[in-house]
């Protein structure tokens, strides 16, 4: 307007609109989010590049699709191949702003644990080691470092699986989190609360013998840090508790 170009709409003015989108459309969030981002695209391509998607932006995209997982008409495990594909479309872009960071990972691993899908445990070892490469291959970029929600989503992959060994492959994610926190410094690897809960979790639901034994040590474990460290991250909460007893 009367050739003002500093009051024109930028990829900001868009992610606040795509939030928005996202946290009021309901199950058709994901549709109208993608439309809105090739829009943005459009637009880009047609002079405007100050409008163009980041990856932010499509983070909305990513969240919308596991948000929409809750509805009871659901196609799940569609839904978290299409989360996936669409990572996939990120990593390959030739534009450097699009490419995923940690959130857009996490979503993807976290869509698998909630898909209910027969092989989601193998999609998330999967995507934990493209992921631990992928941060090797970025130089070990903070944007781009796993943290402890991801390795967090694995281990819920792991105990809502039909695997027989899930209770031994949360255990050792679990030992891999000790020791990069403890060993190597990562503190954003740490373990917290929800990683007990669910490795316990997998013993739980494990029919090894001695999975009573394992969850009691392991929640004894998780108390003794979180009186030693006062961590409000390792906090038993009713959950670790009703686990044992379970």
């Amino acid at each position: 307007s009367m050739g003002r170009t500093d009051i024109l709409p930028n990829t900001d003015s868009y992610s606040i609109i795509l939030r928005a989108i996202a946290s009021t459309e309901g199950v058709n969030a994901p549709k109208v989010v993608l439309q809105m981002i090739q829009r943005m695209e459009k637009f880009s391509r047609e002079g405007y590049p100050a409008v163009k998607p980041d990856y932010k932006c499509h983070n909305v995209y990513l969240s919308a699709l596991q948000a929409s997982m809750a509805s009871e008409d659901c196609d799940k495990v569609a839904v978290a191949k299409e989360a996936e594909e669409y990572l996939f479309k990120l990593l390959n872009s030739n534009d450097k702003d699009s490419r995923p960071d940690v959130w857009s990972w996490n979503m993807v691993i976290s869509a698998w644990s909630k898909s209910g899908d027969e092989s989601m445990a193998e999609k998330a070892e999967e995507l934990v080691a493209r992921m631990e490469k992928y941060h090797a291959n970025c130089g070990y970029s903070t944007k781009t470092e796993p943290n402890t929600n991801t390795y967090n989503c694995l281990i819920a992959c792991y105990s809502r699986s039909s695997l027989r060994d899930k209770a031994a492959r949360s255990l050792a994610v679990l030992e891999k989190m000790k020791d990069l926190a403890l060993n190597h410094g990562k503190k954003n690897q740490r373990p917290d609360a929800v990683t007990y809960n669910s490795v316990m979790s997998s013993y739980a639901r494990s029919n090894e013998y001695d999975a009573h034994h394992k969850v009691e040590d392991l929640l004894r474990e998780m108390y003794t840090l979180y009186e030693q460290t006062g961590d409000v991250w390792l906090k038993p909460s009713s959950r670790s508790f009703n686990t044992c007893v379970s």
